[in-house]
C-alpha cells in the first residue's frame, strides 16, 4: 500500500513541476526598468535638519551604492545618520544598486520628502531606508503598506 501512495504522489509532484515549468505566465527575466516605485514614507522631523546631518544622509546613500553594504551608519559628525537596503534575492547586484541608487534619489534629490530626517521607500526591486533614529534591532510596525495583486484576472 506505501509503494502505491508513494507513486502516486511521486506522480502527482511530476504533474505539478511540468505545468510550473510550461506556464507561460511566469516572469523569467526581468530588467530593471521594470523597477518602479511602489510606495515611501516620510516620518516627521523630531529637530531641525542641520548641514551635520546632511553630510551624514550623503555618507550613507554613497556607502550603499559604492560599498555595496546593506546596514550602514555614521557617528562621526554629531548628528548621524542610519541607513538600510534591502533587495529582492533575485535581483543581480548591479539591478539591486541601481535601484537602491534611483530610491535614494527619488527620496533626497526629489520633493517627495523634502528635509525629511527619516523616510523608507519601497520599489519593485529593493527598499532604501534612512533616519536620524538608530532603528536596527527595533522592530518596526509605523513602516508598512499593503499591497494587491495587480495581475489581469482571466475568466472564462
Amino acid at each position: 500500500m506505501s509503494y502505491n501512495n508513494n507513486y502516486l504522489i511521486t506522480c502527482i509532484l511530476i504533474f505539478i513541476t511540468t505545468v510550473f515549468l510550461l506556464n507561460n505566465n511566469i516572469p523569467i527575466a526581468f530588467s530593471i526598468e521594470d523597477d518602479t516605485e511602489l510606495h515611501y514614507i516620510c516620518l516627521p522631523n523630531n529637530k531641525p535638519f542641520t548641514s551635520s546631518y546632511n553630510e551624514s544622509r550623503a555618507l550613507v546613500v554613497i556607502d550603499v551604492n559604492y560599498q555595496q553594504h546593506t546596514i550602514i551608519y555614521y557617528k562621526r559628525f554629531e548628528d548621524p545618520a542610519y541607513g538600510l537596503a534591502l533587495c529582492r534575492g533575485d535581483v543581480t547586484p548591479d539591478d539591486c544598486k541601481k535601484c537602491v541608487n534611483n530610491a535614494a534619489i527619488t527620496l533626497i534629490d526629489t520633493n517627495h520628502c523634502p528635509g525629511s530626517r527619516s523616510a523608507v521607500i519601497w520599489r519593485d526591486y529593493c527598499l532604501f531606508k534612512y533616519s536620524d533614529v538608530n532603528f536596527f534591532g527595533k522592530l518596526d510596525t509605523a513602516n508598512n503598506f499593503s499591497m494587491f495583486g495587480s495581475s489581469e484576472l482571466i475568466t472564462s
